[in-house]
Order: structure tokens, then sequence, then C-alpha cells
């Protein structure tokens, strides 16, 4: 394993350590934090006779490995890059510049006469009419925005009505573009509760 230069400082949890290893080359530093000041490469299983592995740990009862089951690898001085899916259910905070080159997950709905959306397969989702349609709640509603495509089919003329989750201006539900294969942009902005919505019609 190529070695790893650290930076070790007085931090706010005691009595832990970290090792960056593998079978012949073990790297502890016993300290209440870190600093890491180049990057750190793990490739292996959760185990300490694996081909490599960062080791978190609070003590002997409580090791916690981190092992890829890929090449990561970290620089806290530039960028940490996940290459596979990592899911977060509680808060997380990012402090300077986020930039992202990911793309928004999208879906195409299933046409029929009841479309069903579950926004947490796609904030963003096109669907295409196959004949006059109701759309009803959203399923896993979030506070954030969400875009539906709306596509008439080879008949066109098709209608759409809306569950009453989806508030418009005034009240009043836009009327689709009918005309064979016309598309219209619905935007929402979400509270978690309910839809507000604006209506880009007939983009071509």
């Amino acid at each position: 394993m190529a070695s790893v230069d650290f930076i070790v400082r007085n931090g706010v949890v005691a009595n832990t350590y970290f090792t960056v290893g593998n079978t012949t080359v073990n790297t502890t530093i016993n300290s209440t934090s870190l600093a890491i000041g180049g990057t750190i490469s793990a490739n292996g299983s959760t185990n300490t006779g694996s081909a490599g592995y960062i080791l978190f740990s609070g003590g002997s009862s409580s090791n916690a490995y981190w092992a890829p089951s890929s090449a990561v690898s970290i620089n806290v001085n530039s960028t940490f890059a996940w290459t596979n899916t990592h899911s977060f259910s509680n808060t997380v905070t990012f402090n300077g510049v986020v930039s992202s080159q990911a793309n928004t997950l999208n879906q195409t709905l299933t046409d029929g006469a009841t479309i069903n959306w579950d926004v947490s397969q796609g904030q963003i989702a096109t669907v295409t009419l196959g004949g006059n349609r109701t759309i009803a709640a959203p399923t896993n509603l979030k506070v954030t925005t969400y875009i539906l495509h709306v596509i008439q089919d080879s008949t066109g003329s098709r209608t759409l009505t809306w569950n009453s989750i989806f508030k418009w201006p005034a009240g009043i539900a836009p009327t689709l573009t009918t005309s064979i294969n016309s598309r219209d942009i619905f935007s929402f902005v979400s509270d978690g509760t309910y839809l507000y919505g604006s209506f880009l019609p007939n983009v071509k």
C-alpha cells in the first residue's frame, strides 16, 4: 500500500484510533482525532487480514471497519468521490462549495386510466397519454421541486384530470395542448403535502 501522510491534532473524541493497512503494512495513529494530508486508497473486506482496509475504532470491543468493494480514494484537501450508491437517511450538511455532476433521477410513468407517480423513483417524470386520464396523488412527497412532462399520443385530444393534491393559480388547472405528439411541461413546488403547479404549454 502506498504511504500516507498524517497530521495528528487534538480533537473532540477521546480514546479513538485510526488504522490504514494490509497484510504486510499497518499504520496506526493513536489520537483523539487526525487530519489526512494525502490520499488514502483501500480495497478489501472487513477484517485485518484482508488485502486492504481502513479501521475506525473506539476500542477493542467496538471496531468498525470501512472496506469498499472497489478502490476508493479520499483526498480531504480536495475531493471525496463516491462512485457507487450511498444513501443518507439523516441530515447531511456541506460547508463550502458543492459541485455536482450527477444526473437527477427521472422516470417514465405507466399510462393507464389512473396514472400513479412515486416521486421517490424520480423527481422528473414523463407520461404519454393514451386516453383521457386521471393522475393520482403522488406518493413519497418531500419538500422540493418536481417536473412532469405530459405528451399526447399519435391520436391526440387526450385530457388529464388532477388529484386535489395539485394546486393551481386561481384554483384552475391548465388545459392541455391536444395536438398530436404535443408536449406540456408542469413544474411543481412541494411543501411535502401539496404540489403547487405552473405550466409550459406546447413545448417544441
